[in-house]
């Protein structure tokens, strides 16, 4: 059991270590042009460390929905594979809520959200990833008539990891503002003060257009 438990938490802890290196590298550099947003953000640190924990705390919850959901496809057991489940999806809710709404509104993440753009962008893409080759699996499960059991394992993994990068894609999107669609570069219409000039200036006034009847001598 502590083998599997060491190897279980390997992965978030080297993609926390991960985030929170990159994670400053990126905002340095950032930090270099002038109109960066987090230019003048002072507690990056805090809130690179902060946000590696809820990315640890929605992988450990992936992997409690992943059981969950292996338990549901295995015909409800085996018992053991639910209490995993129960284990991860309390670990990882636990942790992810405690950094996101005890300690993170102690800091400037509301006016300075870009380093929760970060996170939320590791989550669905590493969730993301999971679910792709989830669904290869699936997939290849099916073609070569492989056991329900093998499938369900994989199915498990798929639904577990798309509803993650689901919300996680979501939720990055909405901070990138992603909705907000931008407004149709139509032609301007005329009569507005833009556009094409009034009709009365296209041509010369009737007065002006052509010399006066003389032509053959005006006799």
């Amino acid at each position: 059991m502590d083998k599997l438990l060491a190897g279980q938490a390997a992965l978030p802890a080297a993609l926390m270590g991960a985030f929170i290196v990159v994670g400053y590298l990126a905002t340095v550099l950032d930090r270099r042009r002038e109109t960066s947003p987090s230019r003048d953000d002072t507690q990056v640190g805090i809130k690179l460390v902060l946000f590696g924990f809820v990315i640890v705390g929605f992988l450990v919850l992936t992997g409690g929905l992943e059981q969950l959901f292996a338990f549901i496809l295995g015909g409800f057991k085996p018992t053991m594979t639910l209490k995993l489940g129960l284990a991860g999806l309390l670990t990882g809710g636990v942790v992810a809520a405690a950094a996101a709404f005890v300690a993170l509104p102690r800091t400037n993440n509301k006016a300075m959200p870009q380093i929760e753009r970060y996170a939320f962008g590791t989550v669905a893409a590493v969730a993301g990833l999971g679910a792709t080759m989830a669904l290869h699996a699936v997939l290849t499960g099916v073609f070569t008539s492989a056991p329900w059991k093998a499938v369900a394992g994989e199915l498990a993994q798929l639904f577990a990891h798309a509803l993650v990068a689901l919300f996680a894609l979501t939720r990055h999107g909405g901070l990138s503002g992603w909705g907000r669609a931008a407004p149709p570069q139509g032609y301007p219409q005329p009569g507005y003060g833009q556009g094409f000039p009034p009709t009365q200036q296209g041509f010369p006034s009737g007065q002006q257009g052509f010399p006066p009847q003389g032509g053959y001598g005006g006799r």
